[in-house]
């Protein structure tokens, strides 16, 4: 009685690392091939290896000459993935100044995990039209 119950466990156990393992493989792929997400080229994202990575690089002053080798290649703009955080650098003046300035208010908004149930305050106001007019009441009050 022993032994079978015994092999009934080991076949569960199988059966639930068997179905973990398909899972993640399928939330990669999905994540991998989502068209949705168009985002420019970077090193590949693996998720254990790229946040070790990250920790044995010591402290952010390596950033920086890290960031400029893959800017030489894969090009002036590049993606980044530190953990769960996806960061994009831009190293040429002018696509920086097209997407920050002229495309600005594509990126103003912020994500929406942070946006909270009340918008009605500026910091958690999504950018619009309710956004500028609390900036705006914001400055009057400040200015005086």
């Amino acid at each position: 009685m022993a032994a079978f119950s015994l092999q009934a466990t080991m076949e569960f156990i199988s059966i639930m690392i068997m179905i973990i393992a398909i899972s993640a493989i399928l939330k990669y792929l999905f994540n991998h091939f989502s068209l949705t997400r168009k985002l420019p080229p970077g090193p590949m994202k693996i998720p254990i290896i790229n946040d070790l990575s990250w920790v044995f690089a010591g402290s952010l002053s390596k950033l920086e000459p890290m960031v400029k080798s893959l800017h030489a290649k894969f090009g002036p703009i590049v993606t980044i993935h530190v953990g769960p955080i996806t960061a994009i650098f831009i190293s040429d003046r002018t696509l920086a100044h097209e997407a920050l300035v002229q495309n600005g208010s594509l990126f103003a908004d912020r994500p929406s995990k942070l946006v909270s149930n009340n918008q009605f305050n500026i910091s958690s106001a999504t950018y619009g039209p309710v956004w500028r007019l609390l900036r705006r009441n914001h400055l009057s009050t400040l200015r005086v």
